[in-house]
């Protein structure tokens, strides 16, 4: 049975990524671009640390700054952009195939003048120049990803083109929810083309601009996130293009990895060679762990186990069907973000399949404060997150696994294998490999019981070892 929990309006401590770092993301993930952020130093610093996540195996994007101070506000900021962009067009001219210059909310509240810098130094130097206004108050982080879908459609996609069957692009890759965004990506696409399914472009990821030329040849847009992108679904409309798959649960474990892929194998591709590589991959995931006790134990240790999950809403949901499905392991506390409602619907009925079996608390859209008392109230024993909740988590004492969102410092995978599709399941039966033995381990016990104290002087130590006694005694 669910019980859905709505949010405390009166709190609001969560991570909320603006829209200009949405829009950072999405524009740092096309290869040959260059991105001056025009904002204070803090937006600079955050969507610089937070775009680290698509450097591994992905793209490193270039990123320039006005580091605008308190008398540009006062005064304009408009002079100082225009002699930052001019100094990174002639930099990069014959180098680079656009530049973005996205604004922060200070600069857009005195109204710098991005457009009109954008037309005079792109006539000057013939570098595009691509000018988003992307404050954080006008919303978060799916309207700004979607702000660079739109301009990149709008300047570089060849219209005249047409769709092609068996031909999708795939949308919204930072809106899936995964830490492991790159990977996972990668392992969707070699799902894809083993089903004779054909990714066209990517917006974005590692998209080149020459990409967008062929952007209208797919019959369809693949969206891996159910949130409203309205500037994208506006020019998707005028181009007569088919947004798919927004309900479609991500490919998280085997349950979620088969459902996903026979659908869209049967509207793309071919739903038999779905099956062939299915069942190759299982064979491979089998002669990994069969008769291997360490897998045994870990999924023995998982069975039973009532868990807490948090995470952008799909993404959060595909979790709790992989713990439920997978390892029978009982989801008691589901925390669904969503920047809009639709997204949130889509992963409350993806979640139905399970209620039946599991007393589960959906919180609608909930703030830290409401999710650590959730936690401590349904007394579950580990939970899963991102990197940015940890320390609530574990300061209640319960296990943390962080396999959702991006962070500063979080992209801390730097093997490359996916969380996503059926040989996925390893990597997270690594990692719950992890958190089980915390949930195991009792540390204040060891602690309490430790003949070496954190005190206790190093000579006293040594001489102890070689007595081969306790020094308390």
């Amino acid at each position: 049975m669910i019980e859905t929990v709505k949010a405390q309006d009166k709190i609001v401590d969560k991570f909320q990524p603006c829209m200009e770092m949405g829009a950072v993301m999405a524009a740092s993930m096309v290869d040959g671009t260059v991105v001056v952020n025009h904002g204070p130093s803090g937006c600079s610093i955050s969507n610089t640390h937070f775009r680290s996540n698509n450097v591994p195996d992905g793209t490193n994007v270039p990123i320039f700054h006005t580091a605008v101070q308190q008398a540009d506000l006062i005064y304009g900021g408009t002079p100082k952009m225009r002699d930052r962009v001019r100094e990174v067009a002639n930099r990069y001219k014959g180098r680079a195939d656009a530049i973005w210059l996205l604004s922060a909310c200070a600069t857009s509240m005195v109204q710098d003048d991005l457009v009109g810098v954008a037309r005079q130094v792109e006539g000057e130097t013939g570098v595009p120049i691509i000018p988003l206004d992307t404050p954080g108050f006008q919303g978060g982080y799916r309207l700004g990803a979607q702000m660079v879908y739109r301009a990149l459609i709008d300047r570089f996609a060849d219209k005249s083109r047409k769709p092609q069957k068996g031909k999708i692009n795939i949308i919204g890759h930072h809106m899936m929810g995964s830490r492991n965004m790159i990977d996972d990506t990668y392992e969707i696409v070699r799902l894809l083309e083993a089903a004779d399914v054909q990714v066209n472009v990517h917006l974005t990821f590692n998209t080149r601009i020459s990409d967008l030329e062929r952007f209208c040849e797919a019959e369809a847009n693949y969206v891996l996130t159910p949130e409203v992108l309205p500037d994208f679904e506006a020019v998707t409309a005028e181009l007569g293009m088919e947004n798919w798959g927004t309900d479609v649960v991500l490919p998280y474990g085997l349950a979620n990895t088969e459902e996903w892929y026979l659908k869209i194998a049967e509207r793309f591709g071919d739903v038999e060679k779905a099956k062939k590589q299915l069942k190759t991959d299982m064979n491979r995931v089998r002669r990994r762990i069969a008769n291997d006790y360490n897998a045994s134990w870990v999924m023995h240790d998982v069975a039973g186990k009532r868990v807490g999950v948090l995470g952008y809403s799909t993404f959060a949901a595909a979790m709790a069907r992989y713990l439920f499905f997978d390892l029978n392991a009982r989801p008691a506390v589901v925390g669904l973000w969503a920047e809009t409602d639709r997204a949130m619907e889509v992963a409350k009925k993806q979640l139905e399949e399970i209620a039946p079996y599991v007393d589960m608390k959906v919180l609608d859209d909930p703030s830290y404060y409401q999710y650590g008392r959730m936690l401590v109230e349904e007394n579950v024993d580990f939970a899963i997150g991102q990197k940015n909740d940890r320390t609530l988590v574990e300061g209640l004492k319960i296990p943390h696994l962080g396999l959702g969102g991006f962070y500063y410092f979080n992209h801390f995978t730097f093997i490359p294998w996916p969380y996503a599709g059926v040989l996925g399941t390893l990597h997270l039966l690594t990692e719950m490999a992890r958190v089980t033995d915390e949930v195991k381990s009792e540390k204040g016990g060891w602690i309490a019981r430790s003949y070496i104290k954190r005190d206790t002087p190093y000579d006293e130590i040594v001489q102890a070892g070689f007595r081969g006694c306790n020094p308390t005694l």
